[in-house]
């Protein structure tokens, strides 16, 4: 069920931490009880009378929740991430529930096979068509006692995917280099410097401090013509929270990538499906592994011979240019970036003045009403 247009602006300092899991719990019990309310009515089923309602409880959750799980993301607190702890397994249970709901399972049926059907749209048939693959997903016709395996397993499924993210973020958070010899920083653009000097200074230190958030990690993977200190950033980075990263192991989420594997290799099995990517695929363009298997050798076969061509040049450009060879990870994203200037005279910092946030945020706003008819 998708959200509808949000009709009220969002400020998010007006969300209070403390108060987030008691009134997600109050939005669950009274939607629960607006559903039941239209499940044992006696009009006639239809889709004013049964999913426009199911449409905008959803979005009622829907624009409560997605401010939360957005501010966790970008500007997490411990409150924050506590309340979102406690209601993710809440939210997980609330759509199991929903999806073995008979009433409501039964609802839908006749909906599909009442002789009006036809006359809805394409989309509002293809919307009851997808939720009723929705109630064979969560576990419909599965027996009582499979069935609150499959709600235990879904919810520690959620548990199990917000402590992975955690485990992320922290392993990104734990880590940073302080560097004070500014010719180690040669190449970066003056905003990444500036940047890097405004961390240290938060941090009571003198230098620039770089951390493994996407934006300084970029930066000097592109830029930094200091390798050794590209080929730091890259271990750091690309080993945080497994048994390797930097914090040897503290943050690790092998054992929970496992578990999740296997929750959902027996949630699949439980609803008659060999494997996940099976169940996975069921609603959408290419509805078969085999499909996917043979798009992605396609593609390979097509793409191969143009990216060892590019390798390739690339290698021989790194080698003539500064002696490097062979070619490593820590070093395709550097020399691309030279590469693309050699060649084309051309750098993104040239254009970067042309385009400042402001005037890229109103272009995009303008794009949006244009096409959607936005205010």
């Amino acid at each position: 069920m998708s959200a509808q247009t949000q009709t009220e602006p969002l400020y998010f300092s007006s969300i209070e931490p403390g108060q987030i899991e008691s009134q997600l719990d109050r939005l669950l019990d009274d939607n629960r009880k607006q559903i039941e309310l239209l499940t044992s009515a006696e009009t006639p089923v239809s889709w004013d009378t049964l999913v426009a309602p199911l449409l905008d409880l959803e979005d009622r959750i829907e624009q409560f929740w997605s401010p939360v799980l957005h501010l966790n993301a970008v500007a997490q607190t411990p409150e924050i991430r506590k309340a979102v702890e406690a209601g993710l397994p809440k939210l997980s249970d609330y759509q199991t529930e929903l999806g073995q709901n008979q009433a409501l399972f039964q609802a839908f049926k006749t909906l599909r096979e009442n002789d009006d059907f036809s006359s809805l749209s394409i989309d509002k048939q293809q919307y009851i068509k997808n939720t009723l693959i929705d109630f064979k997903h969560s576990g419909i016709s599965l027996s009582i006692e499979d069935q609150a395996v499959f709600k235990a397993h879904k919810s520690r499924l959620s548990a199990l995917s917000s402590q992975f993210a955690n485990n992320l973020m922290d392993a990104t958070d734990a880590w940073s280099l302080t560097i004070t010899d500014k010719q180690r920083l040669d190449g970066l653009p003056v905003e990444a410097l500036a940047q890097f000097a405004q961390q240290a200074k938060d941090q009571g230190e003198s230098g620039y401090r770089i951390t493994l958030t996407q934006p300084d990690f970029m930066a000097v993977m592109r830029f930094a013509a200091d390798r050794e200190l590209r080929e730091t950033l890259y271990h750091a980075f690309s080993t945080r929270a497994s048994e390797i990263g930097p914090d040897q192991g503290r943050f690790d989420n092998s054992a929970i990538m496992d578990e999740i594997l296997a929750l959902r290799h027996e949630i699949a099995q439980m609803l008659g499906f060999e494997q996940y990517a099976d169940l996975s695929l069921q609603k959408k363009m290419a509805n078969s592994v085999a499909t996917v298997d043979a798009f992605l050798q396609e593609l390979t076969e097509h793409a191969r011979p143009k990216a060892k061509q590019e390798l390739a040049e690339l290698t021989e450009f790194a080698k003539q240019r500064d002696g490097i060879y062979p070619l490593q990870a820590w070093d395709v994203p550097y020399y691309s970036e030279l590469k693309r200037q050699h060649d084309f005279d051309f750098s993104e910092q040239d254009i970067k003045p042309y385009f400042p946030a402001d005037q890229v945020i109103n272009g995009l706003f303008e794009i949006c009403s244009k096409l959607f008819g936005l205010t």
